[in-house]
Parts: structure tokens; sequence; C-alpha cells
């Protein structure tokens, strides 16, 4: 047996003859998977390259079981023939494309889908590859794995919504009930929140993006997920606007008292506001925002890190936000030069779901017309 990151190749002798299989742990559980004969392709060799593959697609988070009852399949990928296996797939050397099999081979959603994904790796932004790798992982292939691309219809799109419809009701009638959903194989992990409509929407985005590859493969006619006729109504958020000294007021008085609070560790919560509101700064150039870009006696900011040349530009500080960034740098425990101005409390650099999740969130209460709870980084700025 070959062990490979948690896994092994099993060689065994059947009755129908000599066989291997894999042996591994994935979703917090031993899991054992047939491949096949050695008259269906399958030796030792290719048994350890299947292995790879499955540990890979493990640690990716992106493995579906099989189904129950399925047949092993030959090496080239297809279901394995009862007699002498068939010939071997010639375009299945690892150069084909996503999911391409023989033309009497449809793939799964599975299949085609996590060979998407790996080849979106260097092409997109590493962000971009999470947050899809997200939506397939923890709602696309629990709901489509085993299905063929040739079976995802429009009935198929629209059952999925509607399923995502009522798995958002279940997580939210769990926590009214106060005994909420939680994540993870033992059911001790994050609370379970409803599923927005934009939420939803963004995962039939990637169904979407993933069929249209299969239609330009010729595996399916047709892209059933697109149209806005998919997708559910998601109601637009309301404007927020933050141009009066009241809201304002309410928000840098509420940032001041939970920094007051010794149940929190963060510190710099009022520092932060006041720098968005006053000085005007995106979300990620106030993450890397350093104490060298800060002339306090000349009461100036430097934004030297931005997305455009446009956005490199000196501000004027307002004597306002000049009394709080002296003594936000007063009490900081590193204020040099190449120092972070806003760092977490582990002294690394926020980005903006930090900033969202730590900053803005908990500093701002709930709907009042004074403060409004749909502000965001983009709504604080002048």
């Amino acid at each position: 047996m070959t062990r490979s990151r948690s896994g092994q190749v099993v060689e065994r002798q059947w009755k129908s003859g000599r066989g291997y299989a894999l042996r591994f742990l994935a979703n917090g559980r031993r899991q054992y998977v047939t491949l096949g004969l050695e008259r269906d392709g399958w030796d030792r060799a290719r048994a350890e390259e299947e292995l790879l593959d499955v540990m890979a697609d493990v640690r990716r988070g992106i493995w579906i079981p099989p189904e129950r009852g399925s047949r092993p399949r030959a090496a080239n990928g297809a279901a394995a023939a009862p007699a002498a296996g068939p010939a071997r797939n010639s375009a299945d050397d690892g150069h084909g494309h996503p999911g391409e099999r023989t033309s009497a081979a449809v793939p799964t959603f599975h299949e085609f889908a996590t060979d998407w994904l790996a080849r979106r790796e260097g092409e997109v932004a590493p962000r971009t590859v999470e947050y899809e790798r997200w939506a397939l992982t923890h709602h696309l292939l629990p709901h489509f794995a085993h299905t063929p691309l040739t079976a995802i219809d429009i009935a198929a799109v629209d059952a999925y919504r509607r399923t995502k419809v009522a798995e958002s009701d279940r997580r939210r009638q769990a926590i009214e009930a106060g005994r909420p959903l939680r994540s993870g194989p033992d059911g001790t992990g994050p609370v379970l929140r409803p599923l927005s409509p934009a939420t939803v929407n963004k995962t039939i985005d990637v169904l979407q993006a993933v069929l249209a590859l299969a239609r330009e493969y010729g595996h399916i006619a047709d892209n059933p997920a697109t149209g806005r006729r998919r997708r559910l109504k998601a109601p637009k958020p309301r404007p927020v606007h933050l141009d009066a000294a009241e809201p304002i007021q309410a928000l840098l008085e509420a940032a001041a008292q939970l920094d007051a609070d010794p149940r929190h560790r963060m510190r710099n919560r009022h520092a932060i506001i006041a720098t968005l509101l006053f000085a005007g700064l995106r979300a990620h150039e106030l993450c890397q925002l350093r104490w060298r870009d800060i002339d306090l006696p000349g009461a100036r900011l430097h934004v030297t890190r931005s997305k455009t040349d446009a956005g490199r530009r000196t501000i004027d500080l307002l004597p306002i936000l000049r009394a709080v960034l002296t003594a936000h740098r007063d009490r900081s425990p590193a204020a040099g030069p190449d120092d972070l101005v806003f760092p977490t409390e582990s002294g690394t650099q926020r980005d903006k779901d930090n900033l969202r999740n730590r900053v803005l969130q908990p500093t701002i209460p709930s709907p009042t017309t004074s403060s409004p709870s749909a502000a965001t980084h983009r709504s604080l700025r002048a």
C-alpha cells in the first residue's frame, strides 16, 4: 500500500480479478473509494496518480463522495464496462479541456466544475478563485455534484434557487428559536446565517460561468443559468448619506464608547472612523496607510498607494482629524515611519473585510434616522 498525505492505495484481489481502491481521510471521516480492475486499465501507477488528484481536491475542499452503487470507473474516467474495459480515451492525457471525455460519456457537474476551478488558478485573482471555490464547495457541489451536465436545465436551476431559499428560511427560524445551526462536521463551527438574495444570486453567477464553458466545449446546447428570471429579486440597498453633523457626531461617539469599553481589545475605532469621515480614504488606502504618509506638523496626509495614478494625492488635514491622529500616534505602541497607522490587534495589515466586521459593524448601531445600519466605508467618504 502506498501512502500520500493521509491517503493510501489499496491493492486487492476480488473474484473478478485484481483491482485498486483508495483509503483516505475527508470531511472528518475515513473514506474508501473503489477505483476498478486491472482489466479496466487500472494499475498501481494510475491508482497513485488518482490518489494525488483526490487528495488535492480534499485539501481544496471540493471533493465529493461518489454516489452509492455507482460502478467503478475505467482508468480513462468512464464507468467500467462489465466485461473487458473500453479502449483508453486518447484525449485524457492531462492536456485536454475541462471534463473532456469520450463522446459517449458526459461529465458530471462535479468533474467539470473541479477542472474549471483548477484552470482558473493563475488566470484570475486569488480572491476570485477563493470566492468561486466557496460557491462551489458550500452551495453548488452539494446540489449538483453527481448531475450530468446535460441534466442541468432551467427547471434544475430553479429547483436549486428554491432549495437555497428554503435553506435560508431554516437558518433564520433556527436563530429565532434560539437554536442556531452551525457549520462543521460536528456542528460546532460558526453560526450559519440566513442567505441573502444577493448571496444566492452570486452562487448562480458561478454556476452560469461553469456552464458557459461547458457550452463552448459542446457538452450542452444552451446555458440554463442565464437571465434575470433565474435569480432572486434582490432589494436595492437604501442609499446612505452621512452629510449632516448629527449622524457624524453619533458615529464618532459610538466609536469612542467602544474604544473605552474594557470588554473590547480594539482601541482605535474612533481614529479609523474619523479618518474615513474627514480624509475620504478608500478602504484599501486606509488599511495600507503608514506613519510616513502623515505629516502632522504640516497637517497633510499623502496617499501613495492607490489602485490608479489619479488616486495618489495629498489631503489637507482638518484640525479635528489632526488632533485625533496626533492622539492616536501618541498611544500607538509602534509609530515608526514604516509602521502601519491602523494595524490589527496582532500588528498585521487590515483588509476591507476586517474593516467592515471589526470596525464598522460593531460601531454602527441599529437603524435610526441618525445612524443608518447600511453605512459602509464608502458612505463615510466625504
